[in-house]
């Protein structure tokens, strides 16, 4: 099995881009913090059968991390990395829009809210939220987070938004409908995943660097006694 801190390069073919593209390469360093390379989306067509095909190959922006997929509207959002943007793609015909936020740097990770049709994006150097207005592919709102937000998750039944922020041990809750901080939650050390309960109201948050999980009332916003 290969050690993963073991240095890896990749090369994709400059037809994956078409003919006017130049090959795409990607370089995962030791610390396995930093992905070079053109993002390369293989779309699968999924039949009753065990196997499936790749029906499309998307280039879509530079050091992609994070995607996720608003059922409701067909369209796919990764967040760009390296090139500091979120390629919006429209699941129907495979094209793709960037969306940039001036006050992002290193987004990497994402949440869609379907309901709404607002889109969440971690932006980690900057230590903010962009929110994109899914309806008119623009964005309508950064918003404050803590030191080096990692990653978040959506109650789409109560509206808000959850920031797990590494380097500060909180989370950030965000009002979906005014996109203001909230409440501002203490964690364990380093949490770097969240996940969300809508039908319980429970915010649930992995802690990295002390080993246990942090389960949050999302009425209360505060770890339940």
């Amino acid at each position: 099995m290969r050690n993963p801190h073991d240095r890896q390069r990749f090369t994709t073919e400059p037809s994956a881009f078409g003919s006017d593209a130049t090959a795409a390469s990607a370089s995962v360093h030791r610390n396995g913090k930093r992905v070079w390379g053109t993002a390369l989306f293989a779309v699968l067509a999924c039949a009753s059968m065990p196997a499936q095909t790749v029906t499309a190959t998307i280039g879509a922006g530079y050091g992609p991390i994070a995607i996720a997929v608003n059922p409701a509207t067909n369209r796919i959002y990764a967040a760009n990395s390296i090139g500091n943007n979120v390629a919006a793609i429209d699941g129907a015909t495979n094209t793709f829009t960037l969306l940039a936020d001036s006050s992002a740097v290193y987004p990497c990770a994402v949440a869609v809210n379907p309901l709404t049709n607002r889109i969440y994006v971690v932006n980690k150097t900057s230590n903010n939220v962009t929110v994109i207005n899914g309806a008119r592919q623009g964005v309508i709102a950064t918003v404050r987070a803590g030191t080096h937000p990692d990653a978040l998750a959506v109650n789409p039944v109560t509206d808000r938004i959850y920031v797990a922020n590494h380097d500060s041990d909180n989370v950030t809750v965000i009002d979906g409908a005014s996109n203001a901080v909230i409440a501002t939650v203490n964690a364990g050390t380093n949490p770097q995943a969240v996940a969300v309960n809508p039908a319980t109201d429970k915010i649930y948050v992995a802690n990295n660097g002390s080993g246990f999980v942090t389960v949050i009332d999302g009425k209360t916003n505060v770890p339940p006694m």
